[in-house]
């Protein structure tokens, strides 16, 4: 069997409710519609943690975290795949160099984004320029190739030309904000709706760099004879913007804002002639994204316990081609003292450390976790409750 060649993009801080296949309606994108045009949306990926160190323990894998043997990038490049990273994250270069072996064949740092000012021209963001350098990476690789790109994304500074955020206002909207810095802050009770306006404003507006950035290499692709590498686009987390008085990543509670994240997939043929514009209404989590890419290469697995952390794992795979194949159930988070067991009807969150607070969500309903029933189904709590995950593993934070 002719191996495929694989292209990852992990996009930090990725909220699908932004992006039109997901029904996001704050800013137009195309090259995301182009995407789940010609593969498969998952409807409702959940992550493992927020913490972007035990993400990759959980895309990963390996016999004691993300780089270790018994990866996924060890076993491809055991395979004889050619494995490359490429980052604009340098707490993620410094996991790498904790691992004895990355498993990586070639990695590519790319200067973190620094701007203190918005671009001119999106021909002048940082995105545009490590879309640039996967771009060039994808025109040295061999084949077969992996090629996972990691891009800080949402959660570098936030440099989309002024104009774009000016487009996005109503005539009756104040101006939008002028900073750059990824903001992170709390929000008081009585906080003044035009400032988290404002910075949804700002967030779509660098959204809409980011597609824009997207169709230009799915462009590229083709022009370098590449369009046969299958296409994976995820994100390790979302990012809140002031849906419960938290923006930003550090301090966010569990909520969908966080915990949900796009996951499109545009298969490598044959697979990709039967799967155009499909929709997976399922759960997933990093490790089934693990299972899904392994499963390309032929030592993918399915329902297995055998995994870090005791989870189970599920490829894609069979899901695309029949609905009725065995899928996940529940998905579980665990941070610190939070945990949010999810279901495909209900979502739970636990706070504390004998789970004191405990919000109740129904599901895919309230898309925002905006009304809260706990009190209403105590029995749905109980049976939730005895599914809550243990208390993570203790590590110093990667956010």
């Amino acid at each position: 069997m002719c191996q495929p060649n694989t292209i990852v993009l992990c996009i930090d801080g990725l909220q699908p409710a932004f992006l039109q296949p997901y029904g996001g309606g704050w800013v137009e994108t195309p090259a995301f519609n182009r995407l789940a045009a010609e593969g498969v949306v998952v409807e409702f990926p959940i992550i493992a943690h927020p913490d972007l160190g035990a993400s990759y323990e959980a895309f990963f894998g390996g016999d004691g975290g993300g780089f270790s043997e018994g990866s996924l990038p060890h076993q491809l490049l055991s395979a004889g795949v050619e494995t490359t990273l490429i980052t604009d994250e340098p707490r993620l270069l410094r996991l790498l160099d904790h691992g004895p072996d990355a498993g990586f064949e070639h990695v590519i740092p790319v200067p973190a984004n620094e701007n203190t000012q918005a671009a001119e021209t999106i021909s002048q963001t940082h995105i545009t320029g490590l879309f640039a350098a996967l771009g060039q990476a994808v025109r040295q690789a061999g084949d077969p190739f992996f090629l996972w790109a990691h891009l800080q994304g949402l959660c570098s500074p936030w440099d989309a030309p002024y104009v774009m955020r000016q487009e996005l206002t109503a005539e009756d909207d104040p101006n939008p904000p002028r900073f750059t810095a990824a903001p992170e802050r709390a929000l008081p009770a009585d906080f003044d709706p035009d400032l988290a306006l404002g910075i949804a404003q700002a967030y779509a507006a660098q959204i809409a760099v980011v597609d824009a950035c997207l169709g230009a290499f799915l462009t590229e692709l083709v022009e370098l004879e590449a369009d046969d590498a299958a296409v994976v686009l995820t994100s390790c987390r979302g990012y809140p913007l002031g849906e419960h008085r938290v923006i930003g990543l550090p301090g966010a509670p569990l909520y969908n804002e966080l915990t949900h994240v796009p996951l499109m997939l545009r298969l490598p043929p044959p697979q990709r002639d039967e799967c155009f514009a499909a929709r997976l209404p399922a759960l997933a989590q990093p490790v089934d994204l693990r299972a899904t890419v392994g499963e390309f290469y032929g030592f993918g697995r399915g329902p297995s316990a055998e995994t870090a952390g005791g989870r189970e794992t599920y490829s894609l795979l069979p899901l695309i081609a029949n609905p009725h194949a065995p899928s996940r159930g529940v998905a579980t988070v665990a941070d610190g003292q939070q945990r949010l067991i999810r279901t495909h009807q209900w979502s739970l969150r636990l706070d504390g450390t004998a789970g004191e607070t405990q919000e109740l969500f129904l599901k895919p309903d309230d898309r925002y976790d905006a009304n809260e029933v706990a009190a209403l189904r105590p029995e749905v709590v109980e049976e939730l409750v005895s599914l809550a995950p243990p208390a993570p593993i203790a590590r110093p934070p990667l956010l």
